[in-house]
């Protein structure tokens, strides 16, 4: 049998150059030049992200700079997982743009950092209680407040009762504890950390990703135990740039059948 060789076409090469020449050129212009790109949204959803990556300084540029690199970074192992995928031709370029905007999410996230007692005391008293309270109030109250609220919160035509959500959410994959559920009791004797939130996730998500670009990519089980197949080589060849911590050096079949559970598809 002829070995798979990797994808390196010249479709897929010039595929690459432009989506860089769309989401990575435009930020490397001088900023007076920046407001007349054409896709003005995604340029500044770039620049939001490249925000959280700002050195000591606090200058754009050095967020700009890392944001690139990452960008690179991923080109050049997207030859290898679209071959893993098995991804045709004509799916390509929205196949790596969603791999692009997945893993550019993760950027200078590390869950091999100790858990902070203070976070998980937070997360799990006040931040829930007060979501817990939030959710106790009807709908029109609800509104009532948003509109009292609207002058003074940050976010454009966002609703102010689901930032505590995405704090939650941000903080259980911080602290490695598990998602906010409303009105969760609280449960008595030693917690059970569940720290592979972010790598279900990750993994669900890339799995999604192929099969929505016509590829696939599999798990199975190696030995009872640790898992094997494409989604774990996917995932192993993304390790390099993905936080630490994220994905371990032996993938349990367990903690990855889980992440494709809900979708009931997960080859056995």
């Amino acid at each position: 049998m002829r070995k798979r060789l990797p994808v390196e076409s010249e479709y897929l090469a010039s595929v690459l150059t432009e989506l860089r020449r769309k989401n990575v050129d435009p930020l490397l212009k001088k900023r007076k030049n920046l407001d007349k790109d054409e896709d003005l949204v995604k340029r500044r959803e770039h620049l939001n992200q490249c925000l959280l990556l700002l050195d000591e300084t606090g200058e754009l540029e050095s967020g700009i700079r890392r944001w690139v690199q990452q960008w690179d970074c991923v080109d050049t192992l997207l030859p290898e997982l679209v071959s893993l995928a098995k991804i045709p031709s004509t799916e390509y370029r929205n196949f790596c743009l969603a791999v692009h905007e997945r893993l550019l999410r993760l950027i200078e996230l590390d869950w091999s950092a100790d858990r902070d007692k203070k976070m998980l005391e937070a997360a799990e008293r006040q931040l829930r209680a007060a979501q817990d309270a939030i959710n106790a109030l009807s709908e029109d109250q609800r509104r009532s407040i948003t509109i009292a609220m609207l002058g003074s919160i940050p976010f454009d035509g966002d609703d102010w009762t689901q930032q505590t959500v995405k704090i939650l959410v941000g903080m259980a994959k911080i602290t490695g504890s598990g998602p906010y559920r409303a009105n969760e009791p609280s449960k008595r004797g030693p917690k059970r950390e569940r720290s592979h939130v972010a790598l279900r996730e990750l993994a669900r998500d890339l799995w999604r990703i192929a099969r929505n670009h016509k590829g696939d990519l599999k798990v199975w089980s190696a030995d009872g135990a640790s898992a094997a197949g494409t989604l774990v080589e996917a995932l192993r060849l993304l390790k390099p740039i993905l936080p630490r911590g994220l994905v371990p050096n032996v993938l349990s079949v367990t903690t990855l059948r889980r992440a494709l559970k809900p979708d009931r598809n997960c080859a056995k």
